[in-house]
């Protein structure tokens, strides 16, 4: 089950900085 903590790990990472990327 690492699928699982990968996605909830590392996706809400990736999706915060494409945020902050996006609003910069």
């Amino acid at each position: 089950m690492w699928i699982y903590i990968l996605i909830h790990e590392l996706f809400p990472k990736y999706v915060f900085h494409n945020m902050l990327c996006s609003t910069t």
